[in-house]
């Protein structure tokens, strides 16, 4: 079913309600404690999702399709009250639909109201840290953003504070280093063409070891450094919401 996108705006402030949209079916949240685990998890499945121990902050970050940095005014308990969710609809909706699904759940149990909007956020631009390149960027022979089917562009991977791709664009790393960061970044590096990386770098502030933190490793292995910069964006500004009621 397609949805009907009604415009209203209230007090200077547009709010968008879809009419006949798709929705769950079924829906189920319970708060939990979230105990010693730092993280939880989520499933999308063919208009089923399934949340374990996640904040509604996260939610609504997947939902809307956004880094969770880029919500504002929110209260603190989305932050730290944690959450069950199973949603499951009979329908086979699309990916965009299950997401809008979630936008509608979040209407109507969180009675989440909220606006995009343009900001300047706190950032940082991806520069040069000196003349060369560091050992773990090199000019790549491969552009796989292009061309994926290459069977070496399947060859990298990533885990926490290990990084290796293969024939990337620049915009790539400021991308994925955006997200460790947790704030927008714009690459102002000067290299064009695409890039073998490997970088690898400590998660934890606090070890002991030899391996040194993010902002370190790309000026000693890439030859890159983090430089402090407004950057304009898109966010989700929340105008009201509140804690579930449980079923």
């Amino acid at each position: 079913m397609r949805s009907l996108i009604v415009v209203i705006t209230v007090c200077s402030v547009t709010v968008l309600v879809a009419q006949d949209a798709p929705v769950f079916d079924a829906v189920s949240i319970h708060q939990v404690d979230p105990g010693t685990a730092t993280t939880g998890g989520m499933s999308l499945g063919a208009g089923n999702i399934g949340v374990q121990k996640l904040p509604t902050l996260t939610v609504i970050a997947v939902a809307h399709q956004l880094d969770s940095y880029r919500i504002v005014n929110e209260p603190e308990w989305t932050r730290t009250a944690h959450f069950d969710i199973v949603a499951r609809a009979n329908a086979t909706p699309t990916r965009d639909e299950t997401f809008a699904m979630m936008r509608a759940m979040l209407a109507e149990r969180f009675k989440l109201m909220a606006h995009r909007e343009m900001r300047a956020l706190p950032g940082f631009a991806l520069v040069r840290g000196g003349t060369d390149l560091g050992p773990g960027l090199k000019p790549s022979r491969l552009n796989c953003e292009d061309d994926p089917t290459d069977p070496e562009c399947r060859q990298g991977g990533l885990t926490d504070g290990n990084w290796r791709a293969i024939g990337i664009p620049m915009a790539n790393i400021a991308k994925l280093i955006s997200g460790y960061v947790a704030a927008p970044i714009v690459d102002r590096s000067g290299p064009t063409g695409s890039f073998d990386v490997n970088l690898r770098w400590s998660v934890d502030a606090s070890s002991s070891d030899d391996v040194p933190v993010l902002p370190t490793a790309l000026q000693e292995q890439l030859g890159l450094r983090l430089q402090r910069e407004e950057v304009p964006g898109a966010v989700l500004v929340i105008d009201h919401i509140d804690r579930p009621t449980e079923n």
